[in-house]
């Protein structure tokens, strides 16, 4: 295996526990932000692994890692390593969760998209795909995509949902939906909406090309 790996950055909003007036509506004390940059591997050498003198406590700019070993002859490892944040103004991180926003959405002033974290992507021997995932709206109402892409240039999955719950979120005026496919590998790459009501209980011609035993297995 070759070493892979990829740089990201996250964004905490620095603040304390909320309060409540007597309307139920919560405020929060904010003091900052923090910007953290994430390492991750996907495969790497054991020389890679961090020493206890590279954390913060020690002196060192890393505040965590984790790493688990890859069944292979060449003793790689997978994980993750958390640097040392930089604290920057509550703004940064703000302003970086709206773009984020914006650019997962096409639907004017309605945002709805998949927390990309929330991803979970499980194969059977039969090639049948488990796919969990997230759907986060500012809008009411159960939103399920059919097809799911894995990102740029990656797999896609269709499918038909087989369990989905959707709740508000507490205290804010937004709403999560919670779905799981039972899914194939799909030749489409774009993914839709659909709303709770909605007549159309799969993805529409060229949407999700699926391989014609998938149809009859759906049978």
């Amino acid at each position: 295996m070759a070493e892979q790996s990829y740089t990201g950055t996250t964004y905490r909003l620095r603040a304390g526990s909320p309060i409540y007036d007597e309307s139920g509506r919560a405020y929060l004390h904010t003091f900052g932000g923090e910007k953290n940059t994430i390492l991750i591997y996907e495969c790497t050498t054991p020389n890679r692994l961090p020493s206890s003198d590279d954390f913060m406590g020690q002196g060192g700019n890393l505040m965590s890692a984790s790493f688990s070993k890859i069944g292979d002859r060449n003793h790689h490892y997978q994980g993750r390593i958390v640097y040392q944040p930089v604290f920057v103004e509550e703004n940064a991180v703000t302003s970086a969760y709206e773009n984020n926003l914006r650019q997962q959405s096409n639907a004017g002033s309605e945002i709805t998209f998949i927390e990309c974290t929330s991803i979970n992507i499980s194969y059977d021997i039969m090639g049948l795909v488990t796919v969990s995932y997230t759907v986060v709206s500012n809008t009411p109402g159960m939103k399920v995509f059919y097809v799911v892409s894995s990102g740029p240039g990656g797999t896609s999955y269709g499918g038909f949902v087989t369990n989905a719950s959707y709740n508000p979120l507490a205290n804010t005026s937004w709403y999560e939906t919670h779905v799981t496919l039972m899914a194939v590998t799909s030749g489409g790459t774009s993914s839709r909406v659909l709303f709770a009501g909605d007549n159309s209980p799969k993805p529409g011609a060229g949407e999700a090309p699926l391989p014609t035993w998938w149809y009859n297995y759906k049978k």
